[in-house]
């Protein structure tokens, strides 16, 4: 029994994520833990709103059942984040609404996260530019020093720099702690291999509860959209991993030591 000055606590067994040959030698599913383990997540962020927000991989453990199925075991609870029924309503409304490009709803919606510029937390969000970043050229096109660029270009440079602090100044706490969760079971997923589509499954659990009352043919419309989002960003990166490759071997064949520029692993996680 826990007090306000007596904590109880449980010794939990089980095999770190951080050695991923020991979970392999054990027999582990390194995909059967990711899909877990991001519906755990997701669950917590659009569901329960009870979020634990340092879920590294020596945070977690796994272990078999006496079924012999896989479980899943959170430690060290020590920083968790509470979100508002108000604020995981949006946060799954906005993530799904990014998805199928229903911009009224981006845009309402990271209002009600009190977010100042929500084109850009999208654009942060998925790697992929949303809204108004599309405009300026991110997520695509030629990369320029200042010098080459031309007075109108100077100043939209300078607008973005200027939503960007907007924005981020406009973050709530509770979303910024969302946002490490997010990024660090990213970084699992890349560990891993990166063998289940991580923001495919957040997205499934986001459409979950986004609670959006639509007739038959919208839903239908919506789910097209939603299929063609992750068709694009899944041929998107597979392209990325060829030009990727070829640019390695360009830089290798320029070098006289043979030592070649690796872009492989930025690719990798885009699509982790």
């Amino acid at each position: 029994v826990s007090t306000q000055s007596t904590g109880t606590m449980e010794y939990a067994e089980g095999v770190n994520l951080v050695d991923v040959p020991q979970l392999r030698s054990a027999g582990f599913d390194l995909g059967d833990i990711m899909k877990k383990l991001v519906r755990v997540f997701g669950e917590q962020v659009f569901n329960t709103g009870h979020v634990h927000s340092d879920p590294h991989p020596g945070n977690i453990l796994v272990r078999k059942d006496k079924n012999g199925k896989t479980e899943v075991v959170l430690i060290d609870h020590g920083l968790y984040e509470r979100l508002s029924p108000t604020l995981r309503q949006a946060f799954a409304a906005f993530w799904h609404s990014v998805i199928i490009e229903d911009d009224e709803t981006v845009q309402r919606s990271g209002r009600e996260m009190g977010l100042a510029h929500p084109d850009i937390f999208a654009t942060i969000l998925f790697f992929k530019a949303y809204g108004k970043m599309k405009k300026f050229g991110f997520g695509g096109g030629s990369h320029r020093v200042p010098s080459d660029l031309s007075e109108e270009e100077r100043r939209e440079m300078e607008e973005v720099r200027s939503m960007g602090h907007e924005m981020f100044n406009s973050l709530p706490k509770q979303l910024g702690l969302v946002i490490r969760n997010i990024r660090l079971t990213q970084g699992i997923n890349l560990s891993f291999g990166i063998p289940v589509n991580r923001t495919r499954l957040m997205a499934e659990i986001a459409v979950k509860y986004s609670h959006r009352d639509t007739d038959l043919w919208t839903s239908i419309k919506q789910r097209m959209k939603f299929e063609w989002h992750f068709l694009y960003l899944d041929v998107r990166n597979r392209l990325l991993e060829w030009a990727a490759w070829v640019y390695s071997l360009w830089t290798r064949n320029q070098t006289k030591d043979g030592d070649r520029t690796d872009l492989t692993q930025a690719v990798a996680f885009l699509r982790a």
